[in-house]
């Protein structure tokens, strides 16, 4: 089975050493924990791109997808997915800003008309205010507290508005993630997109 042919993945970001200039995942089977893919990305500088390896040793294995960092700050969040071999653009996937400052938002396009296909929110708009907001006094005195307070995530088809899948971290140490999106019956999400942006979500939104 070609690892696209899925509609269920683990996402695991490997230890995070404080002086590390990189961050790196692990892409898996969610059912036999195998790994499948491994992803490398700068954690320091602008436009700083992501990629997505068949081998960990990435000077001897193939590239398997390319997240390209297309906005000059992190908050106006923009990335392009690029299949390696062909050098398409499969989606673009934007961060909306303004509305991301009371509940987390980010939008599934198509890359030549600019339409919003799929939509990606904070399930809960509760959280996404307390975690928004702890810049406030009365928060801030929880800080601490917050900051391990975690976001899960839904995908909304955007002409429906049906719930097509979920991007949720599991109650683990360290960052450990199941994205499943099998109730996309229309195929509305390409799953090399659908890994690319729960990366992104986790890199781009520090969650």
């Amino acid at each position: 089975m070609s690892i696209w042919n899925r509609k269920k993945f683990g996402i695991a970001q490997r230890h995070r050493r404080q002086l590390s200039l990189q961050e790196a995942y692990h892409i898996r089977d969610p059912d036999s924990n195998q790994n499948m893919l491994w992803v490398k990305r700068k954690r320091f500088g602008l436009k700083t791109n992501i990629r997505l390896w068949e081998s960990e040793d990435t000077t001897e294995g193939k590239e398997a997808l390319t997240i390209q960092d297309d906005a000059m700050f992190d908050a106006f969040g923009k990335f392009s997915v690029i299949d390696p071999n062909s050098g398409a653009v499969l989606a673009v996937l934007k961060r909306h800003f303004l509305r991301s400052l009371i509940r987390e938002k980010w939008t599934i396009r198509d890359p030549k008309t600019s339409e919003e296909l799929v939509t990606v929110q904070a399930r809960s708009l509760p959280i996404s205010l307390v975690r928004n907001l702890r810049w406030l006094p009365i928060l801030n005195a929880f800080d601490f507290f917050i900051q391990f307070i975690r976001l899960q995530w839904d995908f909304l088809d955007c002409q429906t508005g049906k719930k097509i899948g979920f991007f949720d971290r599991k109650f683990t140490i360290g960052d450990n993630y199941i994205l499943d999106f099998q109730a996309d019956t229309e195929n509305k999400i390409d799953s090399r997109v659908a890994v690319a942006l729960g990366v992104v979500l986790d890199t781009a939104e520090s969650r």
